[in-house]
């Protein structure tokens, strides 16, 4: 009988980015790690972690295999559930993509970046049709002859199975649609707060000189991408910080505000940002 108690905890890798069940176990993508995890149903027991690729954002999985969205690469790669080997070459798909979902006998790839879904042959791991659904797509659901996607610039869209050239139907909404799932007639989606609601702020660098960092008592670097959080953005700088030392002024580059030299005996900035290395900020 259920009682709504957490009845265990289990410590999987850093960042877990998505969860999901099939191929007879639980599985679980830790995005900081780059890696994928085996949860066994019974015990709960984590087996040893999958090397998948750069920030595995999301995951579907089915009795032939486990399907990784790399998010820093632009793929989606097929790994064999039982023994963790790439099934397959890694496949492109569009840019960054967020979300990923099996159903009508193909794999469906959500690319927030361009505004996308790439639906890919799972036997010959190929591209077979680039869907144009505009906005932010993150997340995406299938359920009989639709595909549901979750827009995140505010909209859900329906791709028909059946004929999936034909124009997408689009459901405006109030906030940000996230993630969704569907069943039947019944689509269920959650939100963030749209952008324009947020109250927005400013961050300062206040200092230009990093702390000395003694890498045997810091912990490990934490990567985080604030590319499409909505909430930062980036300001254009045609020159170099004052206090910045060894920047690059390219007329034709963009560079972060600061840019220093490891300090002297500081191991792991110089691992973060090695001497005399740049920041570059993309538009």
């Amino acid at each position: 009988m259920a009682t709504g108690r957490v009845v265990d905890t289990i410590q999987t890798g850093n960042g877990p980015s998505a969860i999901l069940i099939g191929a007879d176990a639980v599985w679980v993508t830790a995005a900081a790690d780059g890696s994928l995890i085996r949860l066994d149903p019974s015990t709960g027991k984590a087996g040893e972690p999958i090397g998948v690729g750069s920030l595995p954002i999301a995951a579907a999985a089915d009795d032939t295999g486990i399907w990784v969205v790399s998010q820093d690469a632009g793929t989606v790669t097929q790994f064999d559930p039982t023994s963790g080997i790439a099934l397959a070459s890694p496949v492109p798909v569009g840019s960054r993509p967020m979300g990923v979902a099996l159903g009508a006998g193909s794999v469906w790839v959500a690319n927030s970046g361009d505004g996308s879904v790439t639906r890919i042959d799972p036997s010959a791991h190929r591209v077979t049709q680039v869907i144009d659904v505009g906005g932010a797509p993150v997340g995406l659901a299938v359920a009989g002859r639709n595909l549901w996607v979750a827009d995140s610039s505010g909209a859900i869209e329906r791709v028909d199975l059946a004929d999936p050239s034909r124009p997408v139907g689009r459901i405006p909404t109030s906030s940000a649609p996230y993630a969704i799932a569907a069943e039947g007639d019944d689509v269920w989606f959650v939100t963030r707060a749209a952008t324009e609601t947020h109250r927005g702020g400013t961050l300062r660098i206040v200092s230009g000189v990093p702390p000395l960092i003694d890498p045997a008592v810091f912990p490990p670097p934490e990567v985080m991408s604030l590319l499409g959080d909505g909430l930062v953005s980036y300001r254009r700088r045609k020159r170099a910080h004052p206090r910045a030392r060894n920047c690059n002024s390219e007329a034709n580059r963009w560079w972060a505000d600061l840019c220093v030299p490891a300090p002297p005996g500081s191991d792991l900035f110089g691992r973060l940002a090695g001497p005399g290395q740049r920041l570059p900020v993309h538009d």
